[in-house]
C-alpha cells in the first residue's frame, strides 16, 4: 500500500539521506496516469526518498511500494468535460489554493532532489498556476534541482483552445525554460513521438526513449521460451504463461465508456456458448474500482447461468490477465503495456473520444499483436466473431522493450549526479 504522507513521513524521509524526488502525477478520468507513476515511483523507491503526489480520484493501486509515501492533495477530477473538485462542496478556486498550500508546505519542508512531471506542458495546461510556481519555488529552495517530464507513448494533438503552432511553441518554451530533460515511455521502434507529432524535434532539452513503462520485465526462460517477470510483487515470480495453459476470455475497460464494451461481450459469450463454440473456462468481465450499482444489477441478469463472472477491479487482475486465452479492453496505455508483459492475445476497442487509444490500436493490429474492432462496429455478433477471429490466431511475440521503470530510474539517477 501506498503510504500517506504527513509530517512524520516528512521526517523519516529526510531522515534517509537519500535524494528526495517527487512525482506530481494528475489523474483526471481513470487510473491510468497514477498506475504508470506508481510503477516509476516503487522502482526508484529502491535507491531514493520517492513522494507520489495523489490528486485526483481515489485509486485501488495494486503496485506494491512499500517504502514510497502518497501526497495527498484535495481531488479534482474531469467531470463531464469540467474541471471540479471531487467529492467536495468548496469551490474549484478553494480546493485549488488548498492544493499548493499541501505542495508549498511539503517542498518547504523536504526541499526536492528532483521533480519527476508527469505530461505537462504537452497537455493538462489548466494546472499551469499549480506547477509552474512549485518548480518555481523548488529552484529557489535548491538550485541544482532536476525538473524531469514524463510522457507516454502517444500524445494528444488536439487543443481546440489554441492553434497548433501556438500549442507547439508553449510546449517548446516550456520544456526549455524549465525541464533538463523529457522521459518518453516507449519503445522507438514501435511508438515513436515524430510518428504523430513531427514537430518534437524542436524541443532542446535531451529526450530519452525508456521503454514501455511496465510492472513486467522481460527475460528468456531456460527452456528458451520467452517470459515475463511480474515486478509488482515482492517474490517477482515468472508470468507469462504459456499458451496451452491458459483459458477464458477477460474483458476489462477502466474509466468511462466500458459499459458497452461489457454488455456486448456478454452478449457476444451468449452466441458463442448456445452454438458451442465455448469449451474452456469462464468469461471475466471486470468492473471498474467504482462501478454503477444499476450496471452490476444488468450485468448479474444477464449471466444467466453461464460460466460468466463479475469482478470488481483487484490486485488480482494481473494474475487473471495471466491466465487468460484472451483479453477484451480498451487500448489504454497500461492495459496495452500488460498485454505486451503477458504476450496475450487481444482485442482492443478503443474508447471513442480518446486520442492516443485508435492510433495504439492500429499500431498494435499492425504489428501482428492484437485484433481491433472499431467502437461504432461494437455489437455483440460483432464481439462474438472477432472472438472466434482472436482465438484463431497464434500468441502474439515480439521484442518489445518493457524496461522502461529499470531505464528510467537510470536516466533519473544519471541527472542527479549531473545536478549534484
Amino acid at each position: 500500500m501506498l503510504q500517506s504522507l504527513g509530517r512524520c513521513g516528512l521526517s523519516v524521509l529526510g531522515a534517509r539521506q537519500m535524494k528526495r524526488i517527487l512525482l506530481y502525477c494528475q489523474s483526471m478520468l481513470g487510473s491510468g496516469h497514477f498506475v504508470r507513476m506508481a510503477l516509476l515511483a516503487r522502482g526508484l523507491s529502491e535507491e531514493h526518498a520517492v513522494v507520489l503526489m495523489d490528486g485526483g480520484r481515489p485509486v485501488s493501486s495494486e503496485i506494491f511500494a512499500p517504502r514510497v509515501s502518497r501526497l495527498e492533495l484535495p481531488p479534482i477530477w474531469n467531470c463531464q468535460g469540467q474541471v471540479v473538485p471531487f467529492a467536495s462542496s468548496a469551490s474549484l478556486a478553494e480546493v485549488m489554493s488548498a492544493r499548493f498550500r499541501r505542495l508549498e508546505s511539503a517542498t518547504r519542508e523536504l526541499p526536492w532532489d528532483a521533480i519527476v512531471v508527469e505530461h505537462f506542458p504537452f497537455s493538462k495546461w489548466f494546472l499551469r498556476d499549480e506547477i509552474l510556481p512549485l518548480l518555481q519555488l523548488a529552484r529557489q529552495l535548491n538550485p541544482q534541482v532536476q525538473i524531469i517530464g514524463s510522457v507516454r507513448d502517444l500524445l494528444p494533438v488536439v487543443n481546440e483552445s489554441i492553434s497548433p503552432q501556438s500549442r507547439r511553441d508553449r510546449v517548446v518554451r516550456v520544456l526549455g525554460s524549465r525541464f533538463h530533460a523529457l522521459l518518453i515511455h516507449s519503445d522507438p521502434q514501435f511508438l515513436a513521438l515524430n510518428g504523430h507529432l513531427p514537430w518534437v524535434s524542436d524541443i532542446r532539452i535531451p529526450m530519452h526513449y525508456t521503454g514501455y513503462i511496465s510492472r513486467y520485465g522481460k527475460h528468456t526462460s531456460d527452456a528458451g521460451y520467452e517470459q515475463t517477470t511480474d515486478l509488482s510483487s515482492p517474490a517477482r515470480s515468472s508470468s507469462a504463461m504459456p499458451p496451452a495453459a491458459r483459458s477464458g476470455v477477460l474483458v476489462s475497460a477502466g474509466g468511462d465508456g466500458g459499459a458497452l464494451l461489457r454488455k456486448c461481450c456478454i452478449e457476444a459469450w451468449k452466441q458463442l456458448h448456445y452454438c458451442g463454440e465455448v469449451d474452456t473456462g469462464h468469461l471475466t468481465v471486470v468492473l471498474p474500482p467504482e462501478p454503477e450499482e444499476c450496471e452490476i444489477r444488468k450485468l448479474q441478469q444477464a449471466v444467466e447461468n453461464l460460466p460468466i463472472r463479475i469482478e470488481r477491479f483487484s490486485a488480482e487482475f494481473p494474475r487473471w490477465m495471466q491466465q487468460s486465452q484472451l483479453s477484451i479492453s480498451q487500448a489504454g496505455y497500461n492495459t496495452c503495456s500488460d498485454l505486451l508483459g503477458t504476450c496475450t492475445r487481444s482485442i482492443l476497442v478503443p474508447h471513442p473520444r480518446s486520442e492516443d487509444q485508435p492510433l495504439r490500436a492500429r499500431r498494435f493490429a499492425e504489428s501482428g499483436l492484437a485484433t481491433t474492432l472499431s467502437p461504432q462496429e461494437l455489437s455483440g455478433p460483432a464481439m462474438a466473431e472477432a472472438i472466434r477471429v482472436a482465438l484463431s490466431l497464434p500468441a502474439p511475440r515480439h521484442g518489445i522493450d518493457l524496461n522502461g521503470v529499470a531505464r528510467s530510474c537510470e536516466i533519473i539517477n544519471q541527472l542527479l549526479q549531473s545536478g549534484g
